[in-house]
Order: C-alpha cells, then structure tokens, then sequence
C-alpha cells in the first residue's frame, strides 16, 4: 500500500446533498478540492446502486462505491457488483414473515436488490405492478416492484436481497436501537438505523465499516489515510474506522460521540475546511 494515497467515504443523504441547494452546490465544492489533489473520492451509502445512481451524475465519484449500507461493493457507473453479500435465502422467508409481523411499522416491508425495491402488497387488484420514480430528495427514487403473492415477492428476491427497510412513525431513537438490538438477538442479521424512523437489516457483519476496510484495501490506500464523513447512526461503523471520522453539524449526537471531527458552521468553512484539513495532514 502507498503511504502517499488518501481516500475520501462520504455519505450521500444529509451529508454531501441535502435540502439546502446552497449547503449541498459548497459540499461539492470541497469535494472537487480533494480531487484535484489526487485523493480518491468514494461515496458509501446505505442506498443501493440503482437508488444512488442519480446522484453519480452530479459529481465525479470514483470508480468503486459502497451500497447498501456495505453489503455491497459497486461500480460506480456500471453497477457491476465486485463484492456482494445478500441475505441468507434460506432463512429469508422466514426473516421476512416475522419482519411483517412488526405491530410498530408504517409502511409495508421493503426489500432491495442492487436493482430495484421490492414489496408484498396483498390488497393488488394485479399479481404484479412495477412503478418507477427519478426524483432526487423525498421518498426513495429509483424502481419498486409490488407484489401481491407473498411467495412471488420472497422468491423474486429471495438470492438477491442486500437490505430490508423497515419504516416507522412517532417513534424514538431508544426504540428504534431498542428494535435493531431485538432483531439481531434473535436473526443471524445485522440491523442499523438511518434517516430518524428506519431500521435497515443486511446479511451479518455488512456495515459501512467492513465494506469501507475492503474498499481501502483494494484502493491501495492505508487506514491512517482515510476520511469517512458522515450524518447517521448507519455511519458509526466507518467514522470509527477510519483515520479520521467527521460527522456533519447537524448530524446525530451517538455519531459526534465516535467521530474525530465536527464540520464547522458555513460561515467558518463548513465542509471545505474540514477536507483542506485532510489534504495538509
């Protein structure tokens, strides 16, 4: 591995693009500086690759990405999957039986594969209706397939599942570890939380932290030389990792608790002062 190489894992969502056009057009801004010192630029997200696609085409990432909160290593602008651990499809029918079960949920149980979305609809007046949405913030964009056989839903997804969302409403973050620790007691699973209501559930030991370490590696790019920057609890595993972990200002206390740095307020340099940081170290 070369001593001189860096690598840059930022989180999508909240993080580099968020509802503040001006925030997300200075974020990119400080990207662009780490590229242009020869840093290596990856995103690491907890969407899959056709979910996070339109986002590649706002900025020149590297040719590798981590998806689905790591049980993925992608090519950025392919979608060619260099690593991948699903879900384990035996144990998926039953996993998803129960998962749906879940008296807390608002929204059906929703399924990803590195393509599309995936969910059992039973009240369908069709065996199967596919909906497509390109929108960039809001409900998640990309392609979703409904299925009102439970048995066509599981076996469509059944050796191909990277993730399970699960979404709830009025609801803690107590509750929503208190849920994640619940399942991985009694699943051979691994379960974070993201975006304040959700729960995501991936094969065991998938995080961002273990796909970031590979990503490193195949990189050619040591521990010590790695920024990860992030917004959310699904973010802990790769702040820690990392050489240096930073988590956003706005980002969630249990990720400042772990992380190295804080992005300073706009008007003290936000984003670009913590990156001119990490090309001077």
């Amino acid at each position: 591995m070369s001593q001189n190489r860096k690598l840059i894992a930022v989180d999508l969502d909240n993080t580099v693009f968020t509802p503040n056009t001006y925030e997300t057009f200075h974020n990119l801004s400080a990207l662009y500086l780490a590229k242009e010192a020869g840093i290596h630029v990856c995103a690491c997200t907890g969407r899959p690759w056709y979910n996070a696609r339109h986002f590649f085409a706002l900025f020149p990432f590297d040719e590798l990405c981590v998806t689905s909160n790591g049980a993925a290593i992608v090519e950025t602008y392919t979608g060619r999957q260099r690593e991948v651990h699903c879900l384990d499809p035996q144990n998926l029918p039953q996993l998803l039986e129960y998962l749906s079960t879940l008296k807390e949920l608002s929204n059906p149980v929703r399924v990803s594969t590195n393509e599309h979305f995936a969910v059992w609809n039973p009240q369908l007046q069709e065996r199967m209706v596919e909906e497509r949405g390109d929108w960039l913030f809001g409900q998640y964009p990309g392609r979703t397939i409904y299925y009102r056989e439970r048995k066509d839903w599981i076996e469509a997804v059944r050796e191909e599942a990277q993730r399970i969302l699960l979404a709830f409403s009025d609801i803690t973050q107590e509750d929503l570890g208190e849920i994640s620790q619940r399942l991985c007691a009694i699943m051979p699973v691994e379960a974070t939380i993201s975006f304040h209501t959700m729960v995501e559930v991936m094969a065991p030991g998938c995080t961002k932290g273990r796909a970031l370490s590979r990503l490193a590696e195949m990189l050619g790019v040591e521990q010590k030389n790695v920024m990860a920057i992030g917004d959310n609890i699904n973010d802990v595993s790769m702040v820690e990792w990392a050489g240096t972990g930073v988590c956003v200002r706005e980002g969630q206390e249990a990720l400042k608790r772990v992380a190295d740095l804080i992005v300073p307020e706009m008007r003290l340099g936000g984003l670009k002062a913590t990156i001119e940081y990490f090309i001077e170290v």
